[in-house]
């Protein structure tokens, strides 16, 4: 719900302006559901068909919306998942990192600077004709053509 509160605050602060942009981070799984994280799966794609209505909403009002898919970045909930690995597999966390990343196609984390760089363009003038799209931050991982 937290999305939901956010997002009405900023259109009642940027309607009156006709201009806003509000990027959405869900996660890749929102394209490509993992077969472990099912409540992330849906949770995500709610987001993104959220993030797809608001942007046709108010698009006439100046504002854009889209949604970022972020993929394999060492992020605290990523090592809180290969913790819970290493507990499980009884294996190092960097073993068990180092056979992830390898298997990954850039074979490596992505950089929290790479998600940045995206999510500024479309905070810029210079994304005011995308809205109402998904973007992967993925690294390559989703296979699918949209």
């Amino acid at each position: 719900m937290s999305a939901l509160y956010l997002t009405k605050q900023l259109l009642s602060n940027t309607i009156p302006q006709k201009w806003g942009r509000i990027i959405i981070n869900a996660l890749i799984t929102a394209k490509d559901p993992s077969e472990t994280l099912v409540l992330t799966n849906v949770y995500r794609a709610a987001l993104t068909s959220y993030s797809k209505t608001l942007a046709q909403q108010f698009v006439s009002h100046g504002i854009t919306v889209n949604t970022v898919g972020s993929g394999s970045f060492r992020a605290a909930r990523a090592l809180e998942l290969l913790n819970e690995m290493s507990k499980k597999q009884k294996r190092n966390v960097k073993d068990i990192e180092l056979g992830i990343t390898q298997r990954l196609p850039m074979k490596r984390y992505n950089e929290p600077k790479e998600f940045g760089n995206v999510v500024a363009f479309l905070a810029s003038d210079a994304a005011s004709a995308i809205t109402g799209t998904f973007i992967p931050i993925d690294g390559g991982i989703s296979r699918g053509l949209f």
